[in-house]
């Protein structure tokens, strides 16, 4: 009833095919070397998954650190994960570039009436390094009344996944939304361009997730997320990376979009 299950007496009532002992031979050493053949190809797709996911990953942390003109002098940025900038850049952190940074809650699940709203409640499974236009969950306005941690943050605010199995997963919102605890949301930002800072939590976000504290489930919380430095060039230059980010990395999803289909044809 609540669980699917398949029981010994089943199992040995099941009818199969029954060639001769040879020719079961002949089937089995057969498909021995075609899904053998067929495992190989899946392997080399998986391992091209692999190194296309790091060349995505190694295109957005030297542009978002390097600019777009590789002869402009650099200065060290005195940031690790950032390295050498070019000489005009400033680091600044993430808390003198937005107006707002906190998070959401969650509100009593047992509670009807705090579901099935109007209002978009993002979760970090919805972070997915993509614009985010629809979630799972929707609260009611009761849901924001009771829970004065919760806000609604307008389109263009950043989110990061401060914890959990998606610790460090961003994603920008497209649509005007509440989130939960886990969810830190950087809105409103000041003189900067909101997608190239998207890309910079994508290209220091390994450094990011070493500065999680905490044994069993590690969390980064709002002040390390406040207090993270990032590259800041000109607002037009920022603009430009953005811009140029965007096409090559849709280049990259396509072709990692392709080579997953190709996975599943094969499994099939």
């Amino acid at each position: 009833a609540t669980i699917a299950h398949f029981t010994v007496e089943k199992f040995s009532e099941m009818l199969i095919p029954f060639p001769s002992h040879q020719e079961q031979i002949a089937i089995a050493d057969y498909l021995d070397r075609e899904t053998a053949k067929i495992d190989a190809l899946i392997e080399k797709k998986e391992r091209l998954l692999d190194l296309l996911a790091l060349r995505r990953q190694a295109l957005i942390s030297q542009v978002v650190t390097k600019g777009l003109n590789p002869d402009a002098p650099t200065k060290s940025s005195g940031v690790e994960w950032v390295g050498d900038i070019p000489k005009h850049w400033k680091i600044l952190p993430l808390k003198n570039i937005f107006e707002a940074i906190s998070s959401g809650t969650t509100p009593n699940t047992t509670a009807d009436k705090y579901y099935n709203g109007d209002i978009p409640w993002v979760t970090t499974s919805e972070l997915r390094e993509t614009v985010i236009t629809r979630t799972d969950k929707q609260l009611t306005n009761l849901a924001l009344r009771d829970y004065s941690a919760l806000k609604i943050y307008p389109p263009n605010t950043l989110l990061v996944a401060m914890y959990g199995a998606t610790i460090g997963r961003v994603g920008i919102l497209g649509i005007s939304a509440s989130v939960n605890q886990a969810c830190c949301a950087l809105a409103n930002a000041i003189n900067s361009n909101f997608k190239f800072i998207f890309y910079c939590l994508i290209g220091g976000r390994d450094w990011l997730i070493s500065l999680a504290s905490g044994g069993g489930q590690p969390n980064i919380n709002q002040e390390k997320i406040r207090s993270f430095l990032i590259p800041t060039p000109s607002l037009e230059e920022q603009r430009a990376i953005a811009d140029y980010l965007d096409k090559k990395t849709e280049q990259i999803d396509r072709l990692i979009e392709k080579v997953k289909e190709a996975i599943t044809l094969l499994q099939k």
